[in-house]
């Protein structure tokens, strides 16, 4: 099958019901192929988060995480959700919410609702969000 993106650069398979998602960071690379929309996301694990984890958190995802791998984990699950997503305009701390292995987007008065899948080997941290 053939991939393309679409006009949000979403990949895509032409001929095919399944859904593709694509995600690298340093020298490695996560890909998932499903027949749910799927988004998924690979970070390095790293205290950097800390100086940003305002921009994407909500109040409650501030106060209830605490170590650099929380705080990925939450990075990550947005980014795979966002993935999924596949539009533009959605703001990571006020549309976007995580708690444990779910996730919801709440855009529009549309509700749509993940179920989150986390990976973690070595120094990195990979996320696969599943549309439900």
């Amino acid at each position: 099958n053939d991939i393309s993106k679409n006009e949000f650069n979403k990949p895509y398979f032409r001929n095919s019901s399944h859904y593709i998602s694509i995600s690298h960071t340093l020298n490695y690379a996560s890909a998932v192929i499903s027949t749910k929309n799927v988004g998924v996301d690979i970070e390095q694990i790293s205290d950097k988060i800390h100086k940003i984890k305002h921009k994407f958190c909500s109040q409650v995802e501030l106060h209830s995480n605490h170590s650099s791998e929380d705080f990925i984990k939450v990075w990550s699950a947005k980014e795979a959700m966002y993935k999924a997503y596949g539009n533009k305009g959605l703001l990571f701390a006020a549309d976007m919410f995580v708690s444990q292995n779910e996730g919801i987007i709440l855009k529009n008065s549309q509700e749509i609702i993940f179920s989150l899948h986390y990976k973690q080997h070595k120094n990195l941290f990979s996320v696969i969000a599943e549309q439900i």
